[in-house]
């Protein structure tokens, strides 16, 4: 554990700058709707809140023994944030290995995804034998041209809206 408060009652796992809270110590309204969702007790659910204001999002990661999601609340006023939903289920749809959207309240600006776990490319990399990297970074590339190939073909037939390509500064 690193950079970390936790709350009374809290049995924690892992985790590493964020939050760690009984669920049902938290007044949160996307908790109480993302624990709606999931049935799950809140006493005995820990969430894990992670804040990144420059994607204007909030992350909560809701455990109850092994089983995890994902619950995302944003602000509407990034319109990627907006979109993540569709976005992920256009990309799932197309092939790229992405989290599965279970639950998509755009009224409340949350949804609820998958967990695929807190390793990032950087910390799954580090300490690895060159030859161990390049067969990850192969696999990151291979996502990607699935993204920009199968993803853009499915966005085209599906008639999905893309955000306006980036300007050069």
């Amino acid at each position: 554990l690193s950079n970390v408060i936790v709350g009374r009652g809290c049995t924690v796992a892992s985790c590493s700058d964020c939050v760690a809270v009984r669920a049902d110590r938290s007044n949160e309204l996307a908790i109480r709707q993302s624990l709606d969702f999931t049935g799950w007790p809140a006493q005995r659910t820990t969430v894990y809140v992670t804040d990144r204001p420059a994607s204007m999002r909030k992350f909560y990661r809701l455990e109850r023994g092994r089983e995890r999601v994902m619950a995302v609340h944003y602000n509407p006023r990034r319109l990627e944030n907006v979109d993540a939903a569709a976005h992920l289920r256009l990309l799932k749809r197309a092939g790229v290995s992405v989290p599965e959207v279970l639950r998509d309240n755009p009224e409340e600006n949350l949804f609820i995804m998958t967990d695929l776990g807190d390793q990032t490319l950087l910390n799954g990399t580090r300490q690895q034998r060159t030859a161990r990297v390049r067969k990850v970074y192969e696999q990151v590339l291979g996502q990607a041209l699935i993204m920009h190939g199968k993803g853009a073909i499915v966005a085209a037939a599906l008639r999905h809206p893309m955000n306006e390509p980036f300007t050069p500064a």
